[in-house]
């Protein structure tokens, strides 16, 4: 067991790595034993006039870059998040089952819910999960966080987390983790009941905690990745899971398979990644470099950026001297002037270009005085440690793009989404070099317009 013995722990990022990221393959075998389950995720959509109240473009992650409280104790950058737009999916916890609506996370690898000995104002507004009332429950002590033998008048160890702006307190716990509104797909999983958090940002949140399912050294320890678990007991037919975001003209809600692929939600072939590092807990690749108008612009040098696909980001994030000369290039205006000429931006991954759209990337909103005001889906976000200079390809992105997250070949699948009516961007094959035109690729040649 890797958890520290002391009674309170600020996490961050990198807190605790317990295993090499090659300990996270795992065969494929008795794939026949195995199924999928496909939950549905709701959507919580905030009037657009939330942006222009704002005074900024709505864009916001959750990845922790610094603690009110504690200054400097999240130096390293903490790996909580919270999903685009309030998407939120369901879990059953404990014997019998309790069911919460959670976020889905691919940014952190934790499950965190609201206690029911919590009386924080940020508690209130959310269903609070109860070890007393469940059978399956297992406090994980202090002095022996890996003990089997705890009863439930056993001390729990204490941790601090950071999450956004905000800080909570919570208590680690062994129960019964199940999938979807059935509760067949289940797991043995530790877990983090926050008996304490700040009202802000907690209070706003529409669901009732974050089920982190982000690479194993983003968790506290190994029993606390609820994907892992999955995995060792075969629950799954693929030891993989896969993300389709429905967009704005989609008349069903979005989604989140896991085990398998939802060959149905993709409109092209899948081009297939290699994740780069496993110490930051992200599901992240090496980028060669941004692309204008097919065109590579030189953002990320010789060797490339690392980028990561983040459901709790609702923007495209990036350090701020990029999103700076992205907005600069691109030349988009808070009024609209130049929307009709907005290029395509494009990500680029072994060679090949993945496109967004203007509509992608800006979103319109219509004043109360007639007016049309522009908001670009960037957001500057400086971190520091093993997440330093990290992209973060969120919402915009991740609705384009259907992504699978495979535990098997640690590789990121990437393909386009199939949506009843989306912007057509096309994918390209491109150089190597700044300037360089692109030639077409056998891979990504599929107009999305096209691609019903």
């Amino acid at each position: 067991m890797c958890l520290p013995t002391a009674t309170s722990l600020v996490v961050l990022a990198v807190s605790v790595i317990c295993f090499r990221g090659e300990a996270l393959r795992t065969p494929s075998s008795n794939a026949q034993k195995r199924g999928q389950l496909r939950m549905p995720l709701q959507r919580r959509l905030r009037p657009p006039a939330q942006n222009v109240a704002s005074g900024g473009n709505g864009a916001f992650s959750f990845l922790q870059v610094a603690s009110k409280s504690r200054p400097g104790s999240a130096s390293e950058g903490s790996a909580y998040g919270t999903p685009p737009v309030d998407i939120f999916g369901q879990l059953r916890v404990g014997t019998p089952p309790q069911t919460f609506n959670v976020a889905i996370d691919t940014g952190s690898s934790n499950l965190l819910l609201t206690s029911d000995d919590c009386h924080s104002v940020g508690c209130l507004a959310h269903k609070s999960y109860s070890a007393r009332d469940s059978s399956t429950a297992k406090p994980l002590p202090s002095q022996n966080a890996g003990s089997q033998n705890a009863d439930k008048d056993t001390m729990p160890e204490t941790v601090l987390l950071d999450i956004s702006t905000g800080e909570a307190e919570g208590e680690l716990v062994m129960d019964s983790v199940c999938l979807g509104e059935q509760g067949d797909v289940c797991a043995m999983t530790g877990l983090v009941q926050m008996t304490k958090m700040t009202e802000a940002p907690f209070s706003t949140f529409p669901y009732d905690g974050i089920l982190g399912v982000g690479m194993p050294q983003g968790s506290l320890e190994k029993r606390f990745n609820f994907i892992g678990n999955l995995a060792e007991q075969g629950a799954l037919k693929r030891d993989r899971f896969s993300v389709w975001l429905a967009n704005e003209n989609d008349t069903e809600g979005s989604e989140i398979v896991f085990g398998e692929v939802a060959e149905d939600r993709l409109a092209s072939e899948i081009q297939w990644v290699p994740v780069s590092r496993f110490d930051t807990g992200m599901w992240q690749t090496t980028m060669d470099d941004f692309s204008i108008d097919d065109t590579l612009i030189g953002l990320c040098g010789t060797v490339g950026c690392q980028a990561a696909f983040d459901t709790g980001t609702n923007a495209i994030a990036a350090p701020d001297h990029m999103i700076a000369t992205l907005v600069s290039t691109l030349n988009i205006q808070q009024d609209c002037s130049t929307y009709d000429s907005l290029p395509t931006l494009g990500f680029s991954f072994q060679g090949s270009v993945h496109n967004l759209d203007k509509r992608d990337y800006i979103k319109r909103v219509f004043t109360n005085d007639g007016g049309v005001q522009c908001f670009h889906q960037f957001l500057p976000l400086t971190l520091a440690g093993p997440k330093k200079d990290l992209i973060l390809l969120g919402d915009p992105f991740m609705k384009r793009y259907y992504t699978v997250f495979d535990r098997e070949s640690l590789k990121v699948g990437l393909a386009l989404s199939k949506h009843k009516d989306a912007p057509g961007a096309v994918g390209k094959r491109l150089g190597g070099r700044r300037g360089q035109q692109p030639q077409m690729s056998s891979v990504l040649q599929l107009d999305q317009g096209d691609a019903q």
